[in-house]
């Protein structure tokens, strides 16, 4: 922000709220279109934040405009390092989000709590995609002629531990490990540009078209359209989508479009591609502007083919390859079993109560789920598969532990039954409930198990651990 623009913000907290008052939201254009104040003491460290509400709070239990500003302003606000991640950055407006309605701006502060800037969540993610502002004709037919449509590929994931533990609340205190590989199992995204101010989304797979002007888009609060919301995005646009499976059946598949989406968008404009930058717009796409609750890892896997270890730390998320033999790979591929169970349902609602269990600080035990995680990443280094199932086994049943509303009892009868005919390991994918239940079985008893299962309505598909990142033609 324009340090004119800032200090034009920032009062004192000796002076009365009329003062406050006669200034308040005028330059609210700066702040996220929200009134917004902040306060500082006499030596020039921030001690509050004043919004619209906290004024009405304050005149409800009978203040007056001649009160001091630091008997108004919330003394309990969240603030940003001038040393900050992207990540960090989302993780601090989500925070923001869940605790306080109509903020949309966070101060930046330096060591001695001082201000030296201020970020407006809309100013995160714009990739100012608007071509139909250019003012010469010849510059919009040159945008046509270049390449104006692409094609993205994104691969699914399979999660062997950690997947449950990586929402805010839990990595913003606690660091995570997951391990986990891409599957062969894609959604694919079609993303052209149309010189009609129009927004074109035919999902294919649910046989469901949208078509508005864009004028209208704030009134539409699908995913896609919140993840054009997200961008700024001033364009006409066509967006077809395909995949290989459901979504909302555990595989990480809302997100895998959410990123595809980005990425085709932010070549076909020529912007930034870093892998690292997209996955956190992705998740403010779909998690703080379009509202659905879950964690991080599936906006991160996308990117990278085979194994993959993620890295969750309290400031930041990193994403390494895991370098094991190819022979293991393709053992693991032989021993892979899938099976697609019950239907689609809402992962969010069985988030939320895993977030609100660890908010709670109930059954959780944080040392015991990393060590399980650097233990399953060593026997894979060290090629012992069969210790390896036996540790997917424990990480489940953890997670079923601390998140009980993840499991019912056919979901535990199919595990026990699958066991005890030849699995060496299994565990439902996702968040629970239904979708896909995979299981590793030696080859000898594989077609058995398949045909066993078919009297819980477990329909067998073929899917494997690809090399394969996300691609674009």
């Amino acid at each position: 922000m324009n340090k004119k623009i800032l200090k034009k913000i920032i009062y004192n907290e000796n002076k009365t709220l009329n003062h406050l008052l006669s200034e308040f939201g005028k330059y609210s254009i700066y702040t996220n279109s929200k009134a917004f104040a902040l306060v500082v003491d006499s030596k020039k460290i921030c001690v509050g934040s004043v919004t619209d509400g906290d004024i009405r709070r304050y005149l409800k239990k009978g203040g007056k405009k001649i009160g001091l500003i630091s008997e108004v302003m919330k003394k309990n606000f969240i603030a940003l390092p001038e040393k900050r991640t992207l990540n960090l950055t989302l993780r601090k407006f989500e925070s923001l989000f869940s605790t306080t309605k109509g903020i949309f701006s966070i101060p930046i502060l330096d060591k001695k709590k001082r201000i030296k800037n201020l970020v407006n969540h809309n100013e995160l993610s714009q990739l100012h995609t608007h071509y139909v502002k250019l003012k010469k004709d010849k510059n919009k037919k040159k945008l046509f002629k270049d390449k104006s449509v692409i094609l993205v590929s994104v691969p699914t994931r399979l999660s062997f531990v950690g997947g449950g533990y990586d929402f805010t609340d839990y990595i913003s205190e606690q660091k995570n490990y997951i391990l986990s590989a891409a599957l062969d199992h894609k959604v694919y995204l079609k993303i052209e540009l149309i010189k009609e101010k129009r927004v074109k989304i035919n999902i294919v797979n649910k046989a469901q078209k949208i078509d508005y002007s864009l004028k209208e888009i704030d009134s539409h609060n699908d995913l896609i359209s919140c993840v054009l919301k997200s961008l700024n995005f001033n364009s006409g646009i066509k967006i077809s989508i395909f995949s290989d499976f459901d979504i909302g059946t555990g595989l990480g598949g809302s997100s895998s479009v959410v990123v595809g989406l980005i990425l085709g968008i932010s070549k076909l404009f020529k912007k930034d591609v870093n892998y690292y930058r997209i996955a956190n717009l992705a998740y403010n796409a779909e998690r703080l502007v379009f509202g659905k609750e879950g964690g991080w890892q599936d906006f991160f896997t996308p990117f990278y083919g085979g194994l993959n270890w993620i890295t969750m730390s309290k400031n930041d998320i990193n994403v390494s390859d895991v370098n094991i033999n190819q022979e293991i790979i393709e053992k693991l591929n032989s021993e892979i079993v899938f099976f697609r169970y019950g239907k689609t349902r809402d992962s969010s609602k069985i988030q939320k109560f895993l977030v609100n269990n660890y908010r709670n600080k109930k059954n959780i035990n944080s040392k015991k789920i990393k060590n399980i995680a650097i233990k399953m990443k060593s026997l894979l280094l060290n090629n012992d598969l069969l210790k390896f199932y036996k540790m997917i086994n424990l990480a489940w049943e953890d997670k079923i532990k601390n998140n009980p509303e993840s499991i019912n009892h056919k979901i535990r009868k199919i595990y026990d039954m699958a066991i005890k005919n030849g699995a060496y390991a299994g565990k439902l994918l996702g968040a629970g409930e239904s979708g896909y239940f995979v299981f590793f079985v030696p080859l000898e008893y594989r077609r058995y198990l398949i045909q066993k299962l078919k009297k819980y309505d477990m329909k067998h598909e073929k899917i494997k651990i690809s090399k394969k990142g996300i691609s674009f033609t």
